[in-house]
């Protein structure tokens, strides 16, 4: 029981002798040294869940992918993820894996011998009317005009 002249700090650090005000100080200094602490365990933690995102979505960008499952994958919420993703990465999750397979689709149309149906369904798309329209977006030129300028 505490008297009635001692402070709750008294009571529950009685091997402490400073007054409640140092006590308050240096609680708070400690605090904040927990809270940077865990933040840059936060950043390290999400830097390294977003990299095994992009691994992951560097060998499965052919197959029907979505944030959900990434997240899962890096064993985060989806919207946790979504956020740090664009933080670490610069831009958002379906704009990075669309990214992914434009760049994939460019390399195999320097290959004439494949047909522009068989890119679209290899990086992703099933549609490949879809995959023109995306395509051009991204690039400036549908598939078939991307292969004709570089004389493919």
């Amino acid at each position: 029981e505490i008297s009635s002249n001692m402070s709750w700090t008294d009571g529950l650090f009685p091997l402490l002798n400073e007054n409640e005000t140092e006590l308050t100080q240096y609680l708070t200094e400690q605090i904040g040294l927990l809270i940077v602490t865990v933040s840059g365990l936060r950043n390290c933690i999400g830097r390294k869940a977003v990299q095994r995102a992009r691994e992951y979505i560097d060998e499965h960008y052919p197959a029907d992918i979505g944030l959900k499952e990434v997240a899962d994958f890096v064993y985060l919420n989806s919207s946790y993820f979504s956020q740090i993703f664009k933080e670490t990465t610069g831009e958002n999750f379906i704009n990075y894996l669309t990214r992914i397979r434009i760049e994939k689709a460019q390399k195999m149309l320097q290959q004439p011998e494949l047909k522009i149906y068989e890119i679209a369904q290899a990086v992703g798309y099933n549609d490949q009317a879809y995959f023109s329209r995306i395509f051009k977006q991204i690039v400036g030129l549908n598939p078939i005009d991307y292969r004709r300028r570089f004389g493919i």
